[in-house]
């Protein structure tokens, strides 16, 4: 709904049109100023019909100006609804192995990061006052971005990791070293880590055992799902750092007693997708079982529209100058 702040000055523009009305009918004149942008006796003369509609268009966006410049001067707002969170809500880290495996494509045709990085979409959006993090694991791990509350920026980093960015190896001891040193430090009502790896612990030097028993002594949730399958596959990806596409068919080795024995020295769950909807069910069973956050109240919020017709209106004056100066080549 959109309201204004100075609703009278919003009687100048009928005011303008008046103007406008009366000069046409000759009632009224303006007395000549010696500006650049103002030329009351005519834009252009009228040589062609290129002269014309190059004339036509510098009074339409004149006259827009002024209207923008008005409206601008009235301060219209508008008010939205933000649902706000009293409580903390639940804590999430997503640790997302990245390494160039990642990138087989035995996911119905798509490719299992792309998959992964999906299926998280539709989960974030089930929990609006809840916070996300993201860490991403590979030959090596980093943390992203710490839990937040603002899943645009959250979103925005999931999308950003690429393929190799960390190396070719897969380091889980890492990853939820990583991520627990984090998770450690919050004061939310619950924290969970949710892995998402298609391979074996190959590198790092932190062993898985050691880093899921922290999750245990922090009575952080945990849960380890394993994507993709074993035996042969297309795999694709680019490297941002050097530009290269890497193809070709890989065979996949998916050591799911491995994952399984991860999970259970953090005293979590394991599950294994192989394809999209098995996902999808496994992120369904996952949302059962970790509460989103419910105190919540609706906050009425006004957001002033002042800068957005100002910059019309002089985003108007300014395509006045530019025709007038440089396309039609005419000086005042």
């Amino acid at each position: 709904m959109i309201s204004f702040n100075h609703p009278l000055m919003l009687l100048l523009i009928l005011f303008f049109f008046l103007f406008l009305i009366l000069k046409k009918s000759g009632l009224v004149a303006i007395p000549e100023l010696k500006l650049n942008l103002v030329n009351w006796k005519g834009f252009f003369p009228k040589k062609n019909k290129l002269m014309e509609f190059g004339n036509f268009l510098c009074y339409f966006f004149w006259y827009c100006g002024i209207i923008f410049l008005i409206i601008a001067l009235s301060e219209p707002i508008v008010f939205k609804n933000k649902q706000v969170y009293t409580d903390a809500g639940s804590s999430i880290m997503f640790l997302l192995d990245i390494s160039p495996s990642m990138a087989a494509k035995d996911m119905n045709g798509e490719t299992r990061i792309a998959a992964a990085k999906k299926i998280i979409r539709k989960f974030v959006a089930k929990y609006p006052g809840d916070s996300f993090g993201l860490t991403a694991l590979s030959s090596s791990a980093a943390l992203i971005l710490p839990p937040t509350i603002d899943h645009k920026v959250f979103l925005s980093r999931l999308d950003s990791l690429s393929i190799g960015e960390l190396g070719d190896g897969t380091a889980i001891g890492m990853g939820l070293a990583v991520s627990s040193a984090y998770m450690t430090r919050t004061k939310l009502n619950s924290s969970y880590i949710v892995l998402l790896t298609d391979g074996e612990n190959n590198t790092g030097e932190i062993n898985p055992k050691t880093a899921a028993e922290v999750l245990v002594n922090k009575n952080i949730g945990f849960y380890v799902i394993g994507i993709g399958s074993s035996g042969y596959t297309t795999l694709e990806y680019t490297d941002r750092k050097t530009g290269k596409t890497y193809s070709g068919s890989i065979f996949s080795k998916f050591d799911e007693v491995e994952l399984k024995k991860i999970a259970q020295y953090g005293n979590g769950k394991y599950a294994s997708a192989s394809s999209p909807e098995i996902l999808e069910n496994i992120f369904n069973t996952i949302s059962k079982q970790v509460p989103a956050a419910q105190s919540n109240f609706t906050r009425i919020i006004e957001e002033n529209l002042y800068v957005y017709f100002l910059s019309a209106s002089i985003f108007s004056f300014v395509l006045v100058w530019l025709l007038r100066r440089i396309f039609m080549r005419v000086y005042l």
